[in-house]
Order: C-alpha cells, then structure tokens, then sequence
C-alpha cells in the first residue's frame, strides 16, 4: 500500500466491487425471483444450456426451488422451449417485459 499507483488501483478495484455486490443485493430485495432470473437469462442466454441450475441459483442469488419453479412456469407460458440444459429463449420479448424494470434499475436498454 505504499505504493500510491498500487494503492489506488487497489481501492478503485475494491469499491467497484463492492458496490456492484451491493447494487446485487439490491436487486434480490427490490426484485422478484422472476425479474431476476429474467434479467439473468437476458445478459446471459448461453449459460441455460451450459451451466447446471445449481450454478445459475448461485449466480442469480435464488433457491434452486424459486428458479425452477420460473423455469417450469416459462415453459409453460412458452417463453422457453425445451428442458433443462436444452432451454433456449423461445419469446425474448415477453422476456424484456417481465425484466422491465430490473433493466431500468441497472440502466439497460
């Protein structure tokens, strides 16, 4: 820390971190399960088919309860096609409405 290049980059690092663990937090109390998973399968859509649900519950912060409980109502809502691991994003508009406001908060289009 005596470094001041090191340093700074060091606290820059940290705060950023920091804040978007917060801003995460955030997002879990302020959300649903829903809206969350939602935003998570819209910044992320590979990842239904290459990360197991334990790895996305991680991720998004949820139970693996709350998120297969969305998955299966998705399905049948016909927002995704398939079963688990073979899940593709079936309407991606239907998607960006119920992430709506989740997409406000972190300020994406």
């Amino acid at each position: 820390m005596e470094n001041p290049a090191f340093a700074l980059e060091f606290y820059r690092s940290t705060s950023s971190r920091t804040y978007q663990m917060y801003r995460k937090v955030l997002s879990l109390t302020l959300f649903t399960a829903e809206e969350n998973t939602a935003m998570y399968c819209l910044m992320h859509p590979a990842r239904l088919k290459s990360y197991t649900l334990d790895e996305i519950c991680e991720e998004i912060g949820i139970s693996r309860r709350s998120l297969c409980y969305v998955l299966k109502k998705w399905r049948k809502e016909g927002i995704l096609k398939g079963k688990e691991k073979r899940d593709r994003i079936a309407d991606h508009e239907q998607l960006m409405q119920i992430a709506e406001h989740i997409r406000q908060f972190y300020d994406i289009p």
